[in-house]
């Protein structure tokens, strides 16, 4: 299938295609998402087949606004606690946000992973918002690519990873934010953080006016996952990804990509040798780079290097999840 303009036509073409059942690839803010309906077990099948993705990791559920929550989670058997947590969070929706909550029955088995807790999100994106509506179902929506390869952040690395097998790719440029959502679980006692992403810890704490406890998990066996994004080797090109500090400048192979957080002030040591270079942010501005990290990746995997090597983060809090991205990344 080609990827099509996010038109009218084509919007609505989406939701018809998502309530029959067939998979369609739409942007979000964060990047872009392979759909299908959450409500139908032979459609969220076909996720976990196109993507090649172990059925032990659950999947994320997007629905338009609030209203449509209880679609998704059973929000009756929230305690009252629960309750207020939940609607503290309300206002970073819609956003880049994930809250995990206990299951509505009426959602697929196969999206949860055989857990009594599903992921729900409302995406900001305005074509996202569209589709979704326009389907008029829950829908479970991974990011658009093979399982555990850099995720897609345009309309063409989806169809580059995968574009024969789907129905429908909706094009919407470049996504804004460029990596996951932080993924937040209310299902018990305590307020846990599952995936860091564009919110903060400290964001969330503040929203919620309580500590929020950490379980960044990494995970290589066969026991469900509690959230997306806790593999162990995750959001990695085909070629060897390396931390900059790790490696000694003088072991580097004869054609290696570095991919450099800032224009600024970089070790010529590094550069001189490199076969290409790519600069997240000519400034270093972290939002920038988060938007432009897996499209580097993506372009000097195309290269045919021996390795990449990538800049750390700083300890800030989008810094921290920019990182948690690429330890995952560098550990193939």
């Amino acid at each position: 299938m080609s990827i099509q303009r996010a038109d009218q036509n084509t919007v609505e073409k989406a939701g018809e295609l998502l309530r029959a059942g067939k998979l369609v690839a739409f942007p979000t803010e964060t990047v872009y998402g392979l759909g299908a309906n959450a409500l139908l077990d032979e459609a969220v099948q076909e996720i976990y087949r196109v993507k090649e993705r172990p059925n032990n990791n659950p999947l994320i559920v997007h629905v338009p606004s609030v209203n449509e929550i209880s679609q998704v989670a059973d929000l009756s058997v929230l305690n009252k606690t629960q309750e207020n947590w939940l609607t503290a969070l309300s206002p970073l929706w819609p956003g880049p946000l994930t809250v995990v909550l206990p299951k509505n029955k009426n959602i697929s088995e196969e999206v949860t992973a055989g857990k009594s807790t599903v992921g729900v999100r409302i995406p900001r994106h305005k074509i996202a918002q569209r589709i979704l509506r326009a389907a008029g179902v829950p829908v479970a929506a991974p990011s658009a690519n093979r399982s555990n390869y850099v995720s897609p952040t345009r309309a063409q690395h989806v169809y580059d990873c995968m574009g024969e097998e789907i129905e429908l790719i909706v094009d919407g440029g470049l996504c804004i934010v460029g990596i996951e959502s932080t993924i937040i679980s209310l299902a018990n006692d305590t307020p846990t953080l599952l995936r860091r992403g564009a919110y903060s810890r400290e964001e969330i704490e503040k929203q919620l006016g309580t500590e929020v406890q950490d379980n960044i998990q990494r995970s290589s066996g066969s026991k469900a996952l509690l959230s997306p994004g806790q593999m162990i080797t995750h959001y990695s090109p085909r070629t060897p990804l390396r931390l900059k500090d790790s490696i000694e400048l003088h072991k580097l192979p004869s054609r290696y990509g570095a991919v450099l957080l800032s224009a600024r002030e970089q070790p010529s040591e590094l550069l001189h040798g490199a076969t290409h270079v790519s600069y997240l942010s000519n400034a270093g501005d972290l939002t920038v780079a988060s938007q432009n990290l897996y499209e580097a990746l993506r372009e000097l995997d195309k290269e045919e290097l021996d390795m990449i090597v990538i800049d750390s983060c700083d300890d800030s809090p989008l810094g921290r999840a920019l990182m948690d991205r690429i330890s995952r990344a560098t550990s193939n």
